[in-house]
């Protein structure tokens, strides 16, 4: 048979979402061990997540360089030496740090984790932070920040997520210049063995996993390390600068950046589902209102887009996009007007069936394989919620009504509540 092309496909709505459920355990350290079983998968993901975020730093940088200089040297081992023997096994090795936790990677066949694991225990636990290793780091990472300073969009956003959050609370603090050269040996192992501890940790398994292996990850990872204590440092509110408008003037730039936006809550606040919705429907997906308007109809912007930033202690909405200096006002007008027409009136049935979806399928493709699940079962884990948090937002997203978003939209969509940051040309600063 030949299909008919002349037809679109049926168009058919998603139903139900099966999420693999990870099984919990407990090493004797009393780290908990998720495991999520793939028999059919060639690889395993091992993945321990520690509480050294940005957010436990006592200054800047200290989170980053720290979790970035691990692989550089150990009380064994020099760069050179752990980047010949992980490649040398076959495995792949991950760092990455955010603003609430720190994590390390390994990514290996199966057969080969009993050989890697002895590298990757002496990389997590023993880092001794080279000084030439460290300079090379601070020194890039100071150029990239000198490059970073001249780009509006840096400068927006930097501003920005400051006044959102307030500029004594680690999630608005953004490095200067003078902190790269305040980064010691002492403030790195002070963090590492505080902050680096099975007393604040997680592991997470994914793929083909076997009991002997669980053997082999207990042997290096099952006896207590770092310093016992838990990470007890508590949310500072910012004070209320809803309403602020800040322009950057940035002589010469062709483009000016817009940041637009709000505090807001994290994923346990009972909006923040529905809230997604009305957040996708916005600016959360290329057919969302904001692209329509600003990029399509208007083409002020290459790309503008809208998110909701959720973190363990706090979160924020901002829209974002960087337009040509002379249309700026106009789309920050533009802007408003797409916010407010959310605020009046309902959408309509068919646009909230394609975002419902856009979202459900963004779901299914996030949850495809013990993998992808593992990725997600650790936002879900930092936030404090567990994997149902997905299945009840799907929940959320086929249930909600026109009239509940457009509530939403009155709620948090208030312009006198929003803050208004431009990094841009001068001669486009916002009249007040």
């Amino acid at each position: 048979m030949k299909p008919d092309r002349t037809k679109a496909p049926k168009f058919g709505t998603i139903e139900d979402i099966h999420i693999l459920k990870p099984q919990i355990i407990r090493f004797s350290n009393g780290i908990p061990v998720y495991m999520i079983h793939d028999p059919l998968s060639e690889v395993v993901k091992f993945e321990i997540v520690f509480d050294a975020g940005e957010w436990h730093q006592n200054k800047p940088l200290i989170a980053k360089t720290c979790n970035s200089l691990l692989q550089e040297g150990t009380k064994s081992h020099d760069s050179a030496e752990i980047a010949t023997l992980i490649d040398h096994i076959g495995a792949y090795s991950g760092f990455n740090v955010d603003k609430d936790v720190a994590s390390a990677m390994l990514l290996c066949v199966p057969h080969r984790l009993d050989q890697a694991l002895p590298v990757f225990e002496e990389i997590v636990k023993y880092p001794t932070f080279p000084n030439r290793e460290r300079d090379i780091f601070l020194s890039n990472a100071k150029q990239r920040h000198q490059i970073n300073m001249q780009k509006v969009k840096f400068l927006a956003s930097k501003e920005f997520f400051t006044l959102v959050f307030g500029n004594n609370n680690p999630y608005g603090v953004v490095a200067n210049l003078r902190d790269f050269d305040n980064v010691t040996l002492k403030s790195l192992k002070d963090f590492h063995s505080s902050m680096y501890s099975s007393s604040q940790a997680f592991i997470i398994l994914s793929g083909k996993i076997t009991d002997k292996m669980i053997e082999k990850i207990s042997a290096h990872f099952g006896e207590p390390f770092g310093q016992k204590t838990k990470a007890t440092r508590k949310a500072e509110k910012p004070s209320d600068v809803s309403g602020n408008q800040v322009f950057i003037p940035v002589e010469g730039a062709v483009q000016s950046a817009i940041r637009i936006g709000r505090r807001m809550f994290t994923r346990n606040h009972p909006d923040f589902m529905e809230f997604q919705v009305l957040n996708t429907i916005l600016g959360g997906y290329f057919g969302s209102r904001l692209m329509a308007n600003i990029r399509e109809d208007k083409g002020f912007t290459y790309g503008i887009g809208s998110s909701l930033s959720a973190f363990r202690h706090d979160g924020a909405f901002s829209i974002a996009s960087e337009v040509g200096s002379d249309v700026c006002q106009e789309a920050i007008d533009e802007i408003y007007k797409e916010m407010e027409i959310l605020k009046t009136k309902l959408v309509p049935a068919s646009e909230l069936d394609t975002v419902r979806n856009y979202m459900l399928g963004t779901i299914l493709r996030n949850m495809d394989g013990a993998l992808a699940v593992s990725e997600r079962l650790k936002s879900v884990i930092v936030s404090d919620v567990t994997l149902e948090y997905f299945r009840q937002l799907a929940e959320a997203i086929k249930n909600i009504k026109p009239v509940k978003m457009r509530e939403l939209a009155n709620k948090y969509f208030d312009r006198k509540d929003m803050i208004e940051v431009v990094a841009g040309n001068p001669i486009n600063k916002k009249k007040k």
